[in-house]
């Protein structure tokens, strides 16, 4: 069966980038909205429910082909992506983001900041049950 499906994923698998995705929404939306009020209008001036269905279902399979397949002008503003910058510090390896500003562990179960152990033991250690924190 993969080897059915192979070159059909091949053919319909390319980049498209984030503009091309809007581009894709935007395009379904209108072609659905249009082929729809089409299919509508001239169902009802045939009073012919079966047209309505057939033209809605063309509308359908048209928005299907222009929209599903990665077209070029699908990827003409792609991302350029950074690579991260690691770098060792104690035992434990960090990522540098793109901003710099933000180290983030690469191995580590801690998701909360540093100073929260901190405070939560000064918290803890002057504060017994039942009593209100110092302020």
């Amino acid at each position: 069966m993969d080897d059915l499906l192979a070159p059909i994923q091949a053919a319909l698998e390319g980049p498209i980038d984030f503009h091309g995705q809007r581009l894709a929404n935007t395009l379904s939306t209108a072609l659905l909205t249009v082929f729809g009020a089409i299919a509508f209008i001239v169902g009802y001036i045939q009073q012919d429910i079966h047209l309505t269905l057939w033209l809605g279902l063309a509308g359908t399979l048209i928005t299907l082909l222009i929209v599903v397949p990665p077209y070029p002008f699908y990827n003409r503003n792609p991302e350029k992506w950074l690579d991260p910058v690691v770098y060792h510090r104690g035992s434990c390896p960090r990522v540098i983001t793109a901003l710099g500003d933000n180290i983030l562990p690469i191995r580590s179960t801690r998701w909360y900041p540093a100073s929260l152990d901190l405070i939560s033991e000064k918290v803890s250690s002057t504060a017994s049950i039942g009593q209100k924190p110092p302020l």
